[in-house]
């Protein structure tokens, strides 16, 4: 291992900077049913309607508008290859498909046909998938992180009685 005067200037810079990256993303909930768009704008074509109560991560900001990754699960014969560089599938039926929360479980969004989305995983018939895109931040509520919350105070503990009751009664 180099000594630290040794480790290059770009190494220990890229080291610092990482972690604050990874602290730029910020926990989100959906108040209201809103689309989620390719771009930051209301013209936008939309990807999905994501449900009130969905969670989502952030990590940018634009003229009111919050760069969000949504992920879920999707039913795997609903999906086609994507054929599209940085995408695995896109989704194949004509109305659209379900995201859910877990395989059958709750409806986070409703998909548009042909949305592109990323593979994070399998189980069975369902795929795991994300897609990251904008939001109307109005419709973003933040969520506070337990790291960031600030910290209760430990339960008191109650001092031991001056004369404990007698056991041997």
């Amino acid at each position: 291992m180099l000594p630290p005067s040794r480790v290059p200037l770009v190494v220990l810079l890229l080291a610092t900077a990482l972690p604050a990256a990874a602290l730029a993303q910020q926990r989100y909930r959906v108040t209201v049913d809103e689309n989620l768009r390719l771009q930051p704008s209301g013209n936008a074509a939309p990807l999905a309607r994501v449900s009130a109560g969905t969670e989502l991560r952030g990590d940018q900001q634009r003229s009111g508008w919050i760069r969000v990754t949504l992920e879920g699960w999707i039913w795997g014969a609903s999906t086609g290859s994507a054929g599209s560089a940085g995408f695995d599938l896109r989704v194949t039926p004509a109305g659209g498909e379900n995201l859910r929360a877990e395989p059958n479980g709750s409806v986070l969004a409703r998909l548009q046909s042909g949305t592109m989305l990323e593979q994070v995983g399998r189980r069975g018939d369902w795929i795991q998938v994300r897609r990251t895109a904008w939001m109307w931040g109005r419709s973003l509520t933040a969520i506070e992180s337990p790291a960031a919350a600030t910290p209760s105070p430990a339960p008191a503990v109650a001092a031991p009685a001056a004369n404990p009751p007698s056991l041997d009664r």
